[in-house]
This record gives C-alpha cells, sequence and structure tokens, in this order.
C-alpha cells in the first residue's frame, strides 16, 4: 500500500520515498560530527560551571537544586541538567575527560530538532530541493556546531522552542504555540524579545477566548516549573531568578560584536551619557523605535493569516535587533538569527545572503571571544576586528531593513496602497 500527500509547489509525496531516510542519514552525520567535536576544550569557565549544576541537580531532590546551588539558568534547564546527570552519574563520568560529550549533547541533540523544524516547514512551502539545502546549511552550520560543540552552550535549545511555537502559530495552534513560548523562556530570559510578536499574531488572529485559553496556557507551563522550586514566593523567585541575572552583566556589551562594540566592553550601561539618560535606556529606547519600525510600519494586517513570510522576516528582524542595541548582549545572542534566516527564505530568496554573512558573523564573534575569556579577559575596547565585525552586522541589519520596506512598497504599489 502507498499514501501520497501533495507536498509544497504541486509535488506528490510518497511514503515509500526515500526523504525521510535521506533527511535522517544528514541528521545523523551531522549529530556524528557534532559529538566527535565534543571532545575539543570550549569555554572552561561555562563548562565547569555547567558539570557543577549536572552534579547538584542530580544530588538529592532536583527540587531543591535551586537552594543548594547558586544557578541564573531557569528552570527547564534544571530538569536538563537532572535528565542528563543522571546519565552521567550512571556511567560514573564525572571527574573524567567523556563529561563533555554528556554536557554538550543537550544542546546538539536540540539543534538537530531545529534542522528538523526547518526541513518540514520549508518542504511544504518551498519544495524539498530547497528544504533539504537549507537543512544541511544549518545541520553543517559552523557557528551553530561551535556554539553547542566547542563552546558548550545551551543557545539551541530557546531556539528550538522559538521556532517551534512560531510555526505553530502560522499553522493556526495558538495554545501549543504560547506553551512552546513557555518552555523557550524557561530555557533562557533572551526569549522575551518573541513576546511582542507572538502577543500580536496572538491578538490579530485569534478571537478572545482563543486569545485567553492561549495565555492562560502559557501562564500554566510557567507555574508548573516555577512553583515547585519555591512554593512559599514563586513571584519573588521568578524575580530574582530573571531581573537577577540579568542585573550581574552591566557592560555595555559583553564582548557583542554590535553597536555598543564602538563605546567599548568595559564600559558600565549605568553610565550617564546625559542627565537622567545612561547607556541601558538609550539602548532600551533604540530598540523601542526599531520595534515600532519594524512591527509597526508594514500595517496591523501584516499579522493576519495571509503574511506568514512577511511574519517570519519580521521575527527575524526582531531578534536582530534585539542584539544589535541592547546593552548587556552576549557574544552568543545573535544566534537565532541564523535559523530565522533560513525560514525567511520564503519571504525573499535573498535571505540566503543574509543567512551566510550572519553565520559568518557570529561564528567569529564567539571563536575570536573565546580566546579573550579563556584568559579571563575581555576583548579589548577598540579592537580593529570587532569594530570590523559590528560593522558588518550593522550593515546586514540595515539591508534587511531595506529588503523589507523595499518589498513591501513595491506590493503595495502593486494595489495601489502605498504606505
Amino acid at each position: 500500500m502507498s499514501v501520497e500527500l501533495k507536498e509544497g509547489r504541486g509535488e506528490v509525496f510518497h511514503f515509500r520515498d526515500s526523504v525521510f531516510l535521506d533527511l535522517a542519514l544528514l541528521l545523523f552525520s551531522s549529530l556524528i560530527l557534532r559529538f566527535l567535536l565534543a571532545s575539543l576544550d570550549g569555554y572552561r569557565t561555562d563548562l565547569n560551571t555547567f558539570t557543577a549544576w549536572f552534579y547538584a541537580a542530580t544530588e538529592g531532590s532536583i527540587l531543591d537544586f535551586y537552594r543548594n546551588i547558586w544557578c541564573d539558568y531557569p528552570p527547564f534547564n534544571v530538569v536538563i541538567f537532572w535528565f542528563f546527570g543522571v546519565i552521567a552519574r550512571g556511567f560514573s563520568l564525572f571527574g573524567t575527560p567523556s563529561l563533555l560529550y554528556v554536557l554538550k549533547l543537550p544542546s546538539n541533540l536540540f539543534d538537530i530538532g531545529i534542522s528538523a523544524l526547518i526541513f518540514f516547514y520549508l518542504r511544504k512551502r518551498m519544495g524539498r530541493r530547497w528544504a533539504f539545502l537549507a537543512t544541511a546549511a544549518y545541520a553543517f552550520n559552523p557557528a551553530t556546531i561551535f556554539n553547542a560543540s566547542i563552546w558548550g552552550q545551551f543557545d539551541a535549545i530557546y531556539t528550538f522552542f522559538i521556532l517551534l511555537s512560531l510555526i505553530l502559530i502560522l499553522e493556526d495552534k495558538p495554545r501549543a504555540s504560547l506553551v512552546s513560548f513557555a518552555f523557550a523562556v524557561l530555557s533562557k530570559p533572551q526569549a522575551f524579545a518573541f513576546l511582542p510578536v507572538i502577543v500580536l499574531l496572538v491578538i490579530e488572529r485569534f478571537h478572545w477566548k482563543e486569545r485567553i485559553l492561549s495565555f492562560l496556557s502559557f501562564s500554566a507551563i510557567i507555574l508548573l516549573f516555577i512553583v515547585p522550586f519555591y512554593p512559599e514566593n514563586p513571584i519573588d523567585f521568578v524575580f530574582r531568578l530573571y531581573l537577577g541575572g540579568y542585573s550581574q552583566y552591566r557592560f555595555v556589551s559583553l564582548n557583542a560584536f554590535n553597536l555598543w562594540a564602538f563605546v567599548g566592553f568595559t564600559v558600565q550601561d549605568t553610565e550617564s551619557i546625559l542627565p537622567l539618560l545612561t547607556y541601558q535606556i538609550v539602548g532600551w529606547i533604540l530598540f523601542g523605535i526599531l520595534l515600532c519600525l519594524i512591527l509597526y510600519c508594514v500595517g496591523p494586517e501584516s499579522f493576519s493569516k495571509r503574511y506568514n513570510s512577511l511574519t517570519i522576516y519580521l521575527t527575524y528582524l526582531v531578534f536582530f535587533a534585539f542584539f544589535l542595541v541592547l546593552t548587556r548582549m552576549h557574544e552568543r545572542y545573535l544566534f537565532p538569527v541564523i535559523a530565522l534566516s533560513l525560514l525567511s527564505l520564503t519571504y525573499t530568496k535573498k535571505a540566503t545572503l543574509i543567512f551566510g554573512v550572519v553565520t559568518g558573523t557570529v561564528l567569529f564573534n564567539q571563536a575570536y571571544t573565546l580566546q579573550f575569556l579563556n584568559n579571563q579577559m575581555f576583548v579589548p575596547s577598540g579592537d580593529p576586528a570587532a569594530y570590523a565585525t559590528s560593522l558588518l552586522n550593522l550593515a546586514v541589519f540595515s539591508y534587511s531593513l531595506y529588503l523589507l520596506f523595499s518589498e513591501e512598497r513595491l506590493k503595495r504599489k502593486s494595489k495601489g496602497n502605498e504606505f
């Protein structure tokens, strides 16, 4: 028996075709490569910290984790620490070089998950060829591999849930989308960059009853993970966890090659430029201006169901702006833009150029910074490599804005509805 489905661009898909086998082989090859590279030493401070967290999560009750050890990562990560910490204990890996493989495995698995999301989303809209090319470009992307397999960071986890949340809401599944967004927020605070987009999508696309149920779903997942850790005062716990972590890093840039790299990496963002106007406040003002430019100047109808590809592109721009103009950004915070630029192929094929350049800047920002961090140093202020990469990021973002307004102006002009 052969089952047929209509695929994107009018293709007929047979379950007996080799597409799933080819995809599985592609993703498995990527995972093997990532696993082999995991033996390389990354950012030693992060890896030592993760080792302590994996170990602490498996000592006694997981619910006592935050009482037993300092940690500024939200609770979903603690579940990951516990799960993989149990594996490490089971194989007696703590205190051995082989522990590196376990520490770096969660991020790599979620990166493979991101690759799969890219494939299944693009296959329906652009056909198998484009889907495979984009999936391979992400699965073997040097910047994402460096982040997970060498540096040893967890940026792939919240990025996976952001992409899943975006895809689900574009598929008219707002409750599932908000659940996924909750897991993103419970993974990394940077996920809040997606908040203005998803709120506008829920409000624009769905009836009031669905809106309420969606936001209740989000709240239920947050409470499910927060309350067990601090049932006596969960609100205080949330503020200490999210705002406390943010308040630790009061520099204009933590080695992020963005707008603030031109000010310097050791400058406190609480310093005043003018009375009552600090670097931090300027960053938030600039982010607010860019949000209005990105989300509102194209018109609220852009979030209706007719404009899914535009919505993806706007999300890409929001995450890029988040990294570019806010203070206290780390060198890794442009990470989600890599995957979002590939999904933006549904909006413009010029996203291939954006993807290529962003891959280069994210990779260089991480690799260049790592040599300083492992020597307990910041990237020096005035560093020409930092300036050049920051200028390139600014240029790519400016070009992306140009593409948005030129494309939308042409479309609206053809419909007799100019900006």
